[in-house]
């Protein structure tokens, strides 16, 4: 009775963790595309803000964000769920799946492409099977009596027949080959323009994995930010003078570039001129030792150097100047790698753009305005006949 009650259990036992294992077997991927809301552009990489709305079940759910850039630096990627537990989040790259074309002008390029290239295959198989038929009636054309009469009209059919085939085949290969150099041309325009455009080869996806646990089933608002190094911006300014008793104006542009592998479409672009790969370690700043060597004065960053260290003559005048000044020399030889430069950190200042652009992955510099100032101004003109015909406008501007 005993035994028969442990196999009993021991089959409860059995079932039971069946159960639990195909509970979490059962829990479905669910796979979200997610929008561009802003954009934050540092001075190299930037911050890119999605949002996303998926329909999770009540319990644990998995959900991969999907086609986003292969270029997303895993340590950035911060996720912000309207409700529930965040219990994990993953980063990694599908290679299985490739981003769709960045805009549809270049998808258009390359479907015409391989359109021309397969048809282009297809006019060179039908213009070897005419080459391969001519070279046949070339090699075959000997005439062969074989113990009988050739008649006269046997003959004439026999030239007829050569001459009307010959002549379609001749047609036929210069109609394919004229085919053949248009498709040519074709191709190498079409290869031209989307090297043109810069258009990078199609990268793989992006994608994020997140395991959120939630206490109801409903609609969940997701917002996901995350940095790519891929982008960056630079400032330059464009001064015009329409008229000398007028200000002159001085516009504050902006030149943005990315190749995250996915398109700013209709975004609003926050421009920092903060660098977030900029190292930020506090500097340490190691004392100047003067040291006495061959009665000579000379200045050393740290230490001796190891390379003095390493000849004995300067290792003699090492210890002398140290019994002749009395004074314990620090024995711990640095080497150059240990010179430290003093970096100082700027201000940073953000604008931001209330208008929204598009920006294409394609790394092309996009023209931005950030600001545009009237600037009063004394105008003076300088001329040096000597070296130049031209005269010059000068504009002196205070502050």
């Amino acid at each position: 009775m005993l035994t028969l009650l442990f196999l009993i259990n021991m089959r409860s036992i059995i079932i039971i963790f069946c159960f639990c294992s195909l509970q979490v077997m059962a829990l479905d991927t669910l796979s979200v595309k997610s929008k561009i809301e802003g954009v934050t552009v540092f001075l190299s990489g930037a911050q890119i803000e999605r949002t996303a709305k998926v329909n999770v079940s009540k319990g644990k759910n998995v959900i991969v964000l999907e086609e986003l850039s292969p270029e997303i630096s895993s340590n950035s990627i911060q996720i912000k769920p309207g409700q529930g537990t965040l219990l994990g989040v993953e980063f990694g790259i599908n290679y299985l799946k490739e981003l769709p074309a960045s805009n549809q002008l270049v998808k258009a390029y390359r479907d015409s492409l391989f359109d021309f290239e397969l048809e282009k295959q297809i006019n060179d198989g039908i213009l070897e099977t005419y080459a391969e038929e001519k070279k046949l009636l070339q090699e075959n054309r000997e005439i062969k009596l074989n113990e009988r009469t050739l008649f006269l009209e046997d003959l004439e059919d026999m030239a007829d027949f050569f001459r009307k085939r010959m002549s379609e085949i001749n047609l036929k290969l210069m109609e394919l080959k004229r085919t053949d150099n248009n498709l040519k041309k074709k191709i190498e325009r079409l290869k031209r323009q989307l090297a043109q455009v810069n258009q990078p080869k199609t990268k793989p996806s992006g994608e994020i994995t997140l395991a959120l646990l939630s206490d109801v089933a409903g609609t969940v608002d997701i917002q996901i930010k995350y940095f790519v190094n891929q982008a960056g911006w630079k400032p330059f300014y464009d001064v015009r003078v329409n008229d000398v008793s007028k200000p002159l104006t001085l516009d504050y542009r902006a030149k943005v570039w990315q190749k995250s592998g996915i398109d700013w479409k209709n975004v609003k672009l926050v421009l920092s001129t903060s660098n977030p790969n900029k190292n930020n370690d506090r500097p340490v700043i190691r004392p100047w030792k003067l040291y006495l060597q061959n009665n000579t004065y000379a200045w050393q960053y740290g230490d001796v150097s190891k390379a003095t260290r390493s000849r004995e003559s300067d290792k003699k005048a090492y210890f002398a100047a140290e019994a002749e000044s009395g004074v314990k020399l620090d024995g711990d030889f640095n080497t150059a790698a240990d010179f430290t430069s003093l970096s100082e950190s700027q201000t940073s200042y953000e604008f931001n753009i209330d208008l929204k652009y598009n920006v294409p992955s394609n790394g092309k510099e996009h023209d931005i305005y950030i600001q545009k100032n009237s600037i009063k101004a004394d105008y003076q003109y300088y001329v040096a006949p000597r070296y130049r015909q031209e005269a010059f406008l000068i504009a002196k501007m205070v502050d």
